[in-house]
Order: structure tokens, then C-alpha cells, then sequence
């Protein structure tokens, strides 16, 4: 992010950017061995004091994956999310008192049900082509518009 949202102070973006980033790993328990974390924050604690033109904290991580390490299961793949916690948390946000965050989570409600909440969605068939052999398209279509069903239904309205 190249600056902290009007109204937000960079302390409160620090604390928000690490806690997504530990539900994203919570989330993501199941295939902890094949996360990779990166991001300018390990740069910053690797090099210590060294003289280096950029800002000393970020609130931006990305995690890489190592497709050798990921789960073989494919039915575990698709249910790493609980769907209550996604739902309850969505909805959380979808009542947050910052007009900006609310709409931030209607927007990826949106685009999940758009994606994923029908049987010819450009999610599910992505998940078709990387799941092929190992799961029948019939069922990777079910589990994902299953799923989608489970949110809150600000996405489909």
C-alpha cells in the first residue's frame, strides 16, 4: 500500500494488515507446509539498520506456494475454509460501522458468487482444470456453488 487510507493511522493499519495475515494462515492451516511467506517486512528484519531507501514497515504480505508441498487430497483443498467462520466474518464486515470496509466485503461477496456461485462460473471451472482426474467436474461444480450458498446473501442480491 504506498499510503494509509484517510482516517486510518499507520499503527491501526499495521495491527489489521498482521491479523489478516494470521486468519489467512489459520485459514490456511492444512497446507502450512506448502505456505511461503513473503514480503517486504522480511527484507526489513533480515537487514537490520543497513541503509535502505524504502519505508521500515509495511502492511502488504503475499504468500507464495509451494505446489510440491500442497495437500494431494483434493477434497481437503476444497474444504480448507470453514464456511461458518467465512460466513460469520463476512457478515461482520458487511456491518462494519467504515462505510469503506463494508463495501470492500460486499464487493468480494460479489465477486465470489459471480465466480464460484454458479455451475459455469469462471472460478469453478479454473477449479475443474487444476482438481481434473482427481475429483468429477459434477462435484467440484457442487462444493463450490455449495459453498457460495453458505455466505451471506448480500452476494447474491
Amino acid at each position: 500500500m504506498s499510503r494509509v487510507p484517510l482516517g486510518v493511522s499507520q499503527k491501526e493499519l499495521y495491527v489489521a494488515a498482521r491479523r489478516v495475515l494470521l486468519d489467512a494462515g489459520e485459514a490456511l492451516a492444512a497446507q502450512r507446509d506448502a505456505l511461503i511467506l513473503v514480503g517486504a517486512q522480511a527484507v526489513y528484519l533480515r537487514s537490520g539498520d543497513a541503509d535502505i531507501p524504502v519505508a521500515r514497515y509495511t502492511a502488504d504480505a503475499d504468500i507464495g506456494i509451494d505446489r510440491a508441498k500442497l495437500s494431494a487430497d483434493p477434497k481437503l483443498l476444497m474444504r480448507v475454509s470453514n464456511i461458518r467462520a467465512v460466513s460469520a466474518s463476512f457478515a461482520r464486515l458487511l456491518q462494519h460501522e467504515d462505510r469503506r470496509i463494508a463495501g470492500t466485503a460486499a464487493i468480494g461477496l460479489e465477486l465470489l458468487a459471480n465466480q464460484f456461485g454458479r455451475g459455469r462460473g469462471v472460478g469453478v471451472a479454473m477449479a475443474t482444470r487444476t482438481l481434473a482426474g482427481a475429483l468429477p467436474p459434477e462435484t467440484i461444480e457442487a462444493l463450490a456453488t455449495a459453498f457460495t450458498r453458505g455466505l451471506p446473501s448480500q452476494a447474491r442480491e
